[in-house]
């Protein structure tokens, strides 16, 4: 099963908000996704959303530090 879809802004500048959305995308026993999403950046936990309608699952913050970061979900 394929589970992940991330997107977020490309730029942001210290203290916008910044979005990131994760999808559940594919086929579960009941034919929609549950579970939770754990949203990361590199090695650290940023924190983790309840899969919703749609298979959608989104985390806001304002705590990203200026610079690159390799933002992931795990389902």
């Amino acid at each position: 099963m394929q589970f992940l879809e991330v997107a977020s802004a490309k730029s942001a500048s210290a203290g916008d908000l910044v979005t990131i959305t994760a999808v559940a995308a594919g086929k579960t026993s009941t034919g929609i996704p549950t579970g939770m999403f754990t949203f990361m950046d590199g090695t650290t936990v940023l924190g983790t959303r309840k899969v919703g309608a749609g298979g959608i699952a989104k985390f806001l913050t304002t705590d990203l530090p200026v610079g690159s970061h390799s933002i992931t979900a795990i389902y």
